[in-house]
């Protein structure tokens, strides 16, 4: 893609529009003007270059360091929550608790990983729970669809509805010049009615081949993963988990907080999620 661009400034003439700074919200932008775009004369530009190509490179992740420190912490930080086994103790338990009651299980799942996707932006890191919720569909006398599907759709249905996503939502309010995580209340609201809609489609799927199995896009393909007793023991809740999901939810609170009473951004977001692994790093030792 660089090298297209840079071969189109060979060939496309070069043009700019004249921005001013406008109060949008309380927020200062910088907006184009309108009508105000005007081709820039040959003499004042230079096309890019063979050496132009590659330092863009450097250039490009010089002039985005913020953005792009922000996603690496977001990523290592959470990485080492999931590591710590918390996430799985928890998830464990729920299950453990709810036992055979379906409808409520695929509910609860289903806002949980919803939850994680439109906070945290989490979705990598839950792929690890495919084969166990995958399982818990065949135990439950469904299919494996249905369990992937209570995965797959909650997760990215929350990433889609991002709420205090850090990337999804702070990248892109930060390009569009808005203020940081502004218009919450409206983004919960879309959690809340796409995590409806969803939940409802795989109810009703649920419905529909618990009364007609043969109606399971998954008839006639063996099954891959099966839920035992002693896999869902595995995931036990102990002291460690307890004091690591306590540190998350501080963690958030205070995140919540800071963002919309103090008007924090990438630093402060940065540094508090840093902070959350650093302590969940010792209490698990």
């Amino acid at each position: 893609m660089v090298v297209i661009v840079a071969i189109l400034s060979w060939i496309i003439p070069a043009g700019s529009f004249e921005y001013e700074q406008v109060e949008v919200n309380g927020t200062m932008r910088n907006l184009a003007i309108e009508a105000s775009y005007h081709q820039i004369d040959k003499a004042e530009t230079t096309p890019t270059g063979v050496l132009g190509v590659f330092s863009a490179l450097y250039r490009g992740c010089v002039n985005a360091a913020s953005t792009i420190f922000m996603v690496l912490t977001c990523c290592s930080t959470f990485r080492i929550m999931v590591q710590t086994g918390a996430f799985h103790a928890g998830i464990g338990t729920v299950m453990k608790k709810l036992g055979k009651k379906g409808i409520a299980l695929i509910v609860i799942m289903m806002i949980i990983f919803g939850l994680c996707g439109s906070v945290f932006g989490m979705l990598s890191e839950l792929f690890g729970f495919y084969p166990l919720i995958v399982g818990l569909g065949i135990a439950l006398g469904y299919d494996a669809m249905l369990g992937f599907a209570v995965l797959a759709l909650g997760e990215y249905i929350g990433f889609t509805a991002g709420t205090l996503n850090p990337y999804n939502v702070a990248i892109s309010q930060g390009i569009s010049q808005v203020a940081m995580y502004s218009n919450l209340s409206y983004r919960w609201f879309s959690f809340a009615v796409l995590m409806t809609v969803v939940i409802a489609y795989v109810l009703w799927y649920g419905a529909r081949i618990k009364k007609d199995p043969s109606k399971s896009i998954m008839r006639g393909i063996p099954n891959m993963h099966a839920l035992s007793e002693n896999g869902i023991n595995e995931y036990k809740m102990d002291k460690k988990s307890v004091l690591v999901l306590i540190d998350l939810g501080i963690v958030l609170v205070v995140l919540a907080i800071g963002l919309l009473k103090y008007g924090w951004g990438n630093s402060q977001l940065c540094g508090l999620f840093i902070l959350m692994s650093v302590v969940a790093a010792v209490i698990c030792g």
